[in-house]
């Protein structure tokens, strides 16, 4: 295991700070990861995902909280059956936060200055929606368990076969991810 510094989303964009637990929790030295572990340690002292995959329509995406280039969330497509428009190896635009629903959307929140940032895609303006995938069949936390999905040539939007791995992951995002928003939206929310 690579030993780098914990990843503080907070540092990017003190805006976030807002809502969120305080002060931050002492960090183990133990505790210290690579960029794609599966799991950062959260502010009020727990644990969340960090990196997770999407299966879609027409492809496999990698989703990771912190790119490797430039800090900000990647959404990376990594298989593809062909009837994609977007190519094998490309990565969505890039926005500072990703909306995960029946699509998965990069967006970019709108706010800021003298007013809070909105988090809420739903309420975010559409033009500030700068990328989207094809509908969600189901979240994963591995490549393999991701790849064996794919595989199915009868996959169906928010597939019930993986119904239980979606909420997993879900689950290990939680309602308070600096970089990940789970929608609730009716029409919008995967679950």
């Amino acid at each position: 295991m690579q030993r780098t510094q914990i990843f503080n989303p907070f540092k990017l964009n003190p805006e976030l700070n807002r809502g969120f637990c305080f002060p931050s929790p002492p960090v183990d030295p133990s505790y210290v990861f690579h960029y794609r572990n599966l799991r950062i340690l959260n502010m009020c002292g727990g644990i969340m995902l960090n990196h997770f995959f999407a299966v879609t329509m027409t492809s496999i995406y990698e989703i990771v909280a912190k790119g490797i280039r430039d800090g900000l969330p990647s959404v990376q497509k990594i298989a593809t059956d062909g009837s994609s428009n977007i190519l094998l190896g490309q990565e969505l635009q890039k926005g500072t936060m990703v909306m995960i629903g029946k699509l998965i959307v990069s967006c970019i929140p709108e706010g800021g200055g003298i007013t809070s940032f909105e988090r809420r895609v739903e309420l975010v303006n559409t033009k500030y929606w700068v990328g989207n995938t094809s509908h969600v069949v189901a979240l994963f936390e591995t490549a393999e368990e991701a790849r064996e999905c794919f595989k199915y040539k009868d996959r169906q939007i928010t597939d019930k076969r993986w119904v239980d791995k979606t909420k997993g992951v879900i689950d290990a995002i939680g309602p308070n991810h600096p970089v990940f928003y789970i929608c609730e939206h009716p029409d919008l929310q995967l679950l």
